[in-house]
């Protein structure tokens, strides 16, 4: 009866005035409860109702329907004008094409599909064909604007599965002339087929691909309406897609397959219906290793059937055995091995699965795949075993299981370390006094005789290394460098492993093959409480290594201020000389150090204290070009005329070396140009020998070195030299 009434209406209203119309529209929306008002005005509209005037709904009207229906206009349109249309004397409902996009609602021809609206259904549909394309574009085109989502009609259509819309509005869309034409939604690109392969609607499906829709188009991220009705488990519209030419091997941009997904998600009928069409698709896995990372028994069944190689290698070169050890999937790895998978199969790394079900400490993983002929002593690219692994890793019971099925205790790595090695350095106490109930060797040592208890003191492993040492480790074991667990230790700052080790023995006094001690080790390094700690205990702070080399010339090469202060509030010597008579200044100067050059001068060093080769602290400081250091040096009055065996002065090395800032400091402080060395040589010569033109370059002669009167030929010449290469 409603649909009769509202067709008597359409009929009419072209003849009723502007008023009548408006008592008509409220009538309607009286009479036709269940539609609601936007709908009432599109069909108004597409039944052509003619107005002559501007026509203006009050507000409250919009408010009323509003509570009526919750897909009315919002407040932001009421009071919109209705406008005539500019090429005949139709009323264009404004908020139709417009209002409704500001206000972020969805568009009429697709709030008749999602309702089921059959009244205005029956009304586009009657205007769908050729002739109401031809003779109304406009409003199809303004039909096919995209609300927020970017979906049209059609989209809508094609998910709510009504196949006459899709057909109707397909063939609209196909027969517009750009910039009539929105195929593709605005923001993702997709199809109507993507969205109705990915809804599971196989009549829509059927319908689009009737009427030309392109089965192998893809969204900008690659995806195809295959690839979408793989992935949400829909058999029919996969089966469909595949008989009419859909392409299996079609990438997403990840590289993922309608194979892959399906895999992913677990939809073994999908699997075996693509593998029956021959999936070619290439996949970041192979679809045996994805159906072992899932445990889908299943799915892998399946694509055993098709291929019975259960071996088959990843890009990795890991086979799906490996996957399902990693994934610790019993299922899977018990189908695989039934198969015939090869329990001992080995890629280029070595790595077997025995080796990565030890690394996961699976129990019934490990002793599944050792039932079924595991090779327990099989060694990786590194030479680890299935014992190693389990070690490192921390997993007791692995490894016992493991020894008890016969693992070599003192299997070796390429750098020589053994399992309890491993154990020590994840600090896995369990695993070391399990290694230790079989027997393993507590000083085992790796190729550079490192113990466990090296390992331990490196990494800071406390309670580890009191673990090893209650067991009877040997507190000061050397390493082929002659390191001792307490040099490490001193090295690392593990402040509680050394105290561990003094309290068990260990000797403040082992020397290195350099002929370190902890303390020189630990004063490089500028550890200041260890140093600290050291010397409480008793450590020389003059012990000197093989270069006669004290922890005070270690912390001044290095720069450590507190740790150099500290040493000579406790006896160090500050001048002590190391083999070539070097003293801590002269380590300081060699690298700059300013502040622990002011330090060591404010201690009474020497400042003209000169090595074996006759070199100061300035010399020294000259030939790196430490200019803040010269000045320093200068003002605890440093001597500038001090000569090298060589004869040269600081500004001969200075002018030797090319350093021109440390030669203008030198002659603004009163150095002589002219002082001649062995043979005669002034700076002059030094630096033209050496061809460092900017130290003998001068725009004024007071302030850089340059020819004077009384000077030899030989020096004349050499200025005539330089300056011929100047010019």
């Amino acid at each position: 009866m409603a649909q009769s009434y509202w067709r008597f209406a359409c009929a009419r209203i072209v003849t009723y005035p502007c008023c009548t119309l408006l008592l008509v529209y409220k009538r309607l929306r009286k009479k036709l409860g269940h539609v609601s008002g936007r709908t009432l005005l599109a069909c108004l509209y597409m039944s052509g109702a003619c107005f002559g005037t501007t026509l203006r709904f009050p507000a409250h009207w919009h408010a009323q329907n509003a509570m009526c229906d919750p897909f009315e206009l919002s407040d932001t349109a009421a009071g919109r004008s209705f406008k005539p249309w500019e090429t005949a004397p139709q009323l264009d409902i404004y908020y139709i094409t417009s209002s409704f996009s500001e206000a972020g609602e969805q568009w009429p021809d697709g709030l008749a599909v999602v309702r089921g609206s059959k009244v205005i259904s029956v009304e586009l549909g009657g205007v769908c064909g050729p002739h109401a394309q031809h003779h109304r574009p406009e409003v199809w085109t303004r039909a096919y604007a995209r609300g927020d989502n970017g979906l049209n009609g059609l989209h809508l259509a094609s998910k709510e599965g009504t196949s006459k819309w899709s057909w109707s509005f397909y063939t609209l869309e196909s027969n517009l002339k750009p910039p009539q034409r929105y195929f593709l939604s605005i923001t993702e690109r997709k199809h109507s087929l993507h969205i109705a392969a990915l809804a599971g609607q196989e009549k829509v499906v059927a319908e689009l691909v009737h009427y030309g829709a392109n089965v192998n188009a893809q969204s900008h991220k690659g995806f195809s309406p295959l690839y979408m009705a793989a992935q949400e488990n829909h058999l029919e519209v996969v089966k469909f897609l595949l008989e009419n030419g859909a392409n299996q091997s079609l990438p997403t941009e990840d590289g993922f397959t309608p194979l892959a997904v399906a895999l992913q998600q677990g939809h073994e009928n999908v699997v075996a219906l693509l593998i029956n069409y021959g999936t070619k698709g290439k996949v970041r896995l192979p679809a045996l290793h994805i159906a072992a990372r899932n445990d889908d028994t299943r799915t892998a069944a399946v694509l055993l059937q098709n291929d019975p190689n259960p071996d088959v290698l990843s890009k990795t070169g890991f086979t799906p055995l490996h996957i399902a050890a990693h994934y610790e999937n019993m299922s899977v790895a018990q189908l695989l091995l039934n198969r015939g998978a090869n329990v001992n199969f080995t890629p280029k790394n070595g790595i077997t699965p025995l080796h990565i079900a030890a690394r996961r400490g699976n129990m019934m993983m490990v002793r599944l795949l050792l039932d079924r002929g595991a090779q327990i002593d099989a060694k990786t690219k590194d030479e680890l075993t299935p014992l190693h692994c389990a070690a490192r890793n921390g997993h007791v019971r692995i490894i016992e299981i493991l020894l008890e099925h016969g693992a070599p205790l003192q299997a070796k790595t390429k750098n020589g370390l053994s399992p309890i090695h491993m154990a020590a350095q994840g600090d896995h106490m369990d695993c070391v006094r399990q290694l230790l109930q079989f027997n393993a060797e507590i000083d085992d040592i790796t190729l550079d005789h490192l113990t466990p208890l090296h390992v331990a003191a490196h990494c800071g492993h406390h309670r580890m290394a009191k673990v090893l040492l209650d067991k009877g480790a040997k507190a000061n074991a050397r390493a082929l460098n002659g390191f001792t667990p307490l040099h490490i230790a001193c090295k690392k700052n593990h402040m509680r492993s050394m105290d561990l080790l003094l309290k068990h023995s260990a000797s403040l006094e082992a020397v290195t093959e350099s002929g370190l001690t902890p303390l020189h080790v630990a004063a490089f390094m500028g550890h200041l409480n260890i140093v600290k700690n050291l010397l409480q205990r008793g450590a020389s702070p003059n012990a000197s290594n093989v270069k006669v080399e004290t922890p005070l010339h270690m912390a001044s090469r290095a720069g450590h201020c507190e740790v150099a202060q500290f040493l000579l509030q406790n006896a160090a010597q500050v001048d002590a000389k190391a083999k070539d008579d070097q003293t801590p200044l002269h380590c300081a100067a060699r690298m700059g150090h300013k502040e622990l050059v002011k330090l060591l001068l404010e201690h009474k060093a020497s400042p003209d204290s000169a090595t074996t080769a006759g070199h100061t602290p300035l010399h020294i400081a000259a030939r790196e070009g430490h200019v803040h250091t010269i000045r320093i040096l200068l003002d605890a009055g440093a001597q500038q005329t001090k000569m090298t065996k060589k004869g040269f002065t600081p500004l001969h090395v200075a002018s030797k070396y090319g350093k021109v800032d440390v030669a203008e400091l030198l002659l603004e402080r009163g150095a002589n140009p002219n002082a001649a060395g062995k043979n005669g040589l002034t700076p002059l010569h030094v630096a033209v020998h050496h061809n460092n033109l900017d130290v003998c370059q001068t725009p004024g002669q007071q302030r850089r070195i340059c020819p004077q009167h009384g000077q030899s030929k030989t020096d004349t010449s050499q200025s005539d030299a330089v300056h011929s290469q100047r010019h």
